[in-house]
């Protein structure tokens, strides 16, 4: 396969030197031979040339697929320096990220002999370009004819070139010395100049040889000229040579060189990582830490707001149950005078009064000191978070650009340090302050903001430690508004039963009262009753005092009728005993002054029977009976007027009894 291959290269090659290269000295054709000879693309018709065009074509492939095989070396040569020359050039944009002058000027040196090496190398492939124009211009173009042949020498090499396998078969003619020149050439890279003068004797040999054979059958050209041609190649032989043997050399050097570098870089390099990723994963957890911290910030001044309110509302609580405590006594001190009240229970009550108010301004003063602190708190989490995420974005743009370093110098370690920066770590924020200076600053180096970085990290942890102890000490004063809220509130709920318990004793008696006032009430109906029947009682006595008038002027104008005025005296002596009967009743009502009333009722009664007395022992006496009965009638008279300033009094009581139940009755509802 590999010799097939060679084969169609050569055969490629010698058919672009045949379409352009011309060799006048060589291979000139006389007048006469020119004007029988012409092109054809024909085969067949090789005269006498046969052997002599085949050799002539082996000859072709023979140069032409040892200028190949230098240039395929060449081109070879020429990718490893470029190989190499990247390799150097890694190690010099490696060192560069390095803190390592010599290491940096070392790299310099391996890139620039690699880059010499390159050069070599290029230079060897012109070379050899060149060098095939001019086989194309010295071997192959002839315009002559071998004997007995019409077509030019030049046709007949060509189809040869392209179908050796005539050249096999007709003439015995094989390549098959060409077929290891590359592992030749390979082989003898460290000797180049003896391969080199070996190829020159078997190219001397085989062209005399060709020539002999075109001597015999062809016309034109001389031998002169064919080793002159033949010269010039050999020339151009070592014009590849020369700058392919220095660019092999340069190239060996430069490897040695570059690939002593790329160690030391390697490990250098290894080391440089190890401290970047290191510093990373120090920046990375402080990072986390730093996240963290404006989570911990946010959940800080939620629990301070929550804190504040809580304080805001046990001081309420607070001031309400004092409000409560002195609204209740003040329904007691209404209800009951001060002076029924057991002396334990005022003493308590001024006391819980004084408690709660030293308890309500307490939690006062401490709902207040929680609203300022919290404000405080407020003020220090936005501080503290600008702080916060200023921090964070320095820290991410050093993690960026260790990324960007280490990526530069190691294809490996970013993705490692991806990996730990991704990881996600539990950490204790208390320790905060500890962490910091020591994650971000005990395994990094020197950088640009690096000492602003610590200053702010620094102020940042002390800064939170003391918000955290503000926010602790707000809590306790939520919690001490809290315990004040609880013992006003037990205060006021001891207060309110104890009250509670006074006002219901009290509304024990009251009750009591009620009921007597009710029967107070029955009482003064049944008064009004005997008032309105000692009214019917007067008013017949005054109907009977005008009859007895009646009869006093009878019996002073018919004094022989003593006998019924002593009747008539009898009816007043019956309407008065009636009247001192209704009197009587009025006393057993205990109506005020109806005893007085009936002392005189009876009085008179005696009177009006002293006078009967004295009517039926005197008939003649009847002046003196008529004035007797005057006075009767006019202490009637007096008896009734005492009798009306009675239901008077009577009336005002009734209205005293009906004020004092409807307050009393007020009172209980309440």
């Amino acid at each position: 396969m590999k010799q097939r291959s060679m084969r169609l290269l050569s055969k490629v090659c010698f058919i672009a030197f045949l379409s352009c290269v011309s060799v006048p000295a060589l291979c000139h054709a006389t007048p006469a031979a020119q004007s029988t000879c012409v092109s054809s693309n024909k085969t067949g018709d090789y005269g006498k040339g046969g052997k002599a065009g085949c050799m002539w074509a082996r000859l072709g492939k023979m140069v032409n697929i040892t200028f190949g095989a230098l240039g395929d070396l060449a081109r070879n040569v020429s990718a490893s320096a470029e190989e190499i020359k990247a390799k150097a050039a890694d190690a010099k944009n490696t060192t560069v990220e390095l803190p390592d002058m010599d290491l940096q000027a070392e790299a310099e040196k391996a890139l620039g002999v690699a880059e010499v090496a390159a050069l070599k190398a290029n230079d060897t492939l012109q070379k050899v370009e060149e060098a095939k124009n001019v086989v194309k211009d010295k071997l192959f173009r002839a315009q002559s004819c071998f004997k007995d042949s019409t077509r030019y020498k030049e046709d007949i090499v060509r189809e040869f070139f392209d179908n050796f396998t005539l050249c096999e078969t007709n003439h015995s003619l094989n390549l098959t010395f060409l077929d290891n020149i590359e592992v030749e050439i390979a082989g003898n890279l460290s000797n180049l100049t003896d391969w080199k003068n070996k190829t020159k004797k078997v190219w001397d040999k085989e062209a005399n040889e060709t020539w002999k054979e075109i001597v015999v059958v062809g016309n034109g050209g001389t031998e002169g000229d064919w080793n002159n041609a033949w010269s010039e190649l050999k020339g151009q032989l070592e014009n590849v040579m020369i700058p392919l043997m220095n660019a092999t050399f340069n190239l060996t050097a430069a490897k040695k060189q570059v690939n002593e570098t790329v160690v030391k870089t390697t490990s250098k390099a290894g080391n440089v990582t190890r401290d970047l990723i290191a510093e990373h994963d120090a920046l990375c957890n402080a990072s986390r830490q730093v996240n963290s911290m404006i989570s911990v910030l946010g959940g800080l001044q939620e629990r301070t707001m929550h804190d504040a309110s809580e304080a805001e509302k046990y001081s309420k609580i607070a001031a309400n149950d004092k409000q409560k405590m002195q609204n209740d006594t003040a329904v007691l001190y209404k209800l009951v005078p001060v002076s029924k009240i057991n002396s334990t229970l005022n003493g308590a009550l001024h006391e819980q009064m004084g408690a709660a108010t030293l308890w309500a301004e307490n939690a006062s003063k401490l709902a207040e000191e929680a609203r300022s602190a919290a404000e405080k708190v407020k003020e220090g989490v936005q501080r503290l978070n600008k702080t916060a995420n200023g921090a964070l974005a320095a820290l991410h743009k050093r993690m960026t650009e260790i990324k960007a370093k280490v990526k530069k110098i190691s294809s490996d370690g970013n993705a490692e340090i991806v990996k730990a920066c991704s990881e996600n770590s539990e950490l204790l924020v208390p320790k905060l302050p500890d962490l910091l200076p020591h994650n971000v600053f005990e395994n990094t180096g020197i950088w640009k903001d690096r000492e602003t970085m610590k200053s702010n990290l620094t102020r940042l942890s002390s800064n939170f430690t003391l918000l955290q102890e503000t926010s602790s000490e707000m809590s306790k004063r939520a919690e001490l508004a809290k315990a004040a809220a609880e013992a006003s509130t037990s205060a006021k709920n001891k207060t309110e039963a104890a009250i509670v318990s006074e006002l219901r004793a009290k509304g024990a008696e009251l009750c009591a009262v009620k009921c007597l006032l009710a029967s107070a009430k029955a009482h003064n109906r049944t008064l009004d009753a005997h008032v309105l029947d000692v009214q019917a009682l007067v008013g017949k006595a005054r109907a009977r005092d005008e009859a007895t008038k009646r009869e006093v002027a009878k019996t002073r104008s018919d004094a022989a009728r003593l006998q019924v005025a002593r009747e008539k005296v009898g009816a007043s002596l019956a309407v008065a005993r009636d009247a001192h009967k209704a009197v009587q009743d009025g006393v057993s009502g205990n109506v005020e002054g109806s005893e007085t009333v009936a002392a005189e009722t009876r009085e008179a009664l005696n009177r009006v029977e002293h006078e009967q007395r004295r009517v039926a022992d005197e008939t003649l006496k009847q002046d003196k009976l008529r004035n007797n009965v005057v006075v009767a009638m006019t202490a009637v008279a007096a008896a009734e007027a005492r009798l009306g300033a009675s239901q008077k009094n009577v009336a005002d009581a009734r209205r005293n009894i009906t004020s004092a139940l409807g307050r009393i009755e007020e009172t209980v509802n309440r």
